[in-house]
């Protein structure tokens, strides 16, 4: 991030440019991952047939991740609101859980984090992170509320 902050401050590259190039850099830094977690679950030792889970459970995930952000925060700040996870509707989802457990961990992170912020010590557990999971055989949503 320094490199692509003293480029922008040397006026060498615009922040498209650098968006662009973000872009590209991590989507085929995903799909190089994707590629290997596939090969690696075909052919490895005691392997399963595809990385992809056919019955991702992402309220197991979120729940995961909220342990380990929850961690993260207490290192840092010595403190982190709570982190309540709804489950609406039970439902399972073909995905690559080391991905969903990613995205997750990083929005959970962000949240605790913005809160601890804002509120005192003491009004903390007045202002959970909140995650409602609901959908149905086509959609999933996950939702994230912060007070």
């Amino acid at each position: 991030m320094r490199g692509a902050r003293a480029m922008k401050s040397a006026q060498a590259v615009d922040d498209q440019t650098i968006d662009v190039f973000l872009d590209d850099f991590l989507t085929a830094r995903i799909g190089t991952d994707i590629l290997t977690s596939q090969y690696l679950a075909l052919t490895g030792p005691g392997s399963t047939n595809t990385a992809i889970d056919p019955l991702c459970d992402p309220v197991r995930i979120i729940r995961t991740a909220a342990i380990d952000a929850t961690q993260l925060c207490k290192l840092h700040f010595g403190r982190s609101p709570p982190i309540d996870v709804s489950d609406a509707s039970q439902v399972r989802f073909p995905f690559i859980s080391q991905y969903l457990n990613y995205i997750v961990f990083e929005l959970l992170k962000n949240s605790v984090r913005a809160v601890t912020e804002r509120h005192s010590l003491a009004d903390l557990d007045n202002h959970p992170v909140r995650v409602l999971v609901c959908g149905d055989e086509s959609t999933v949503a996950i939702r994230f509320l912060t007070m």
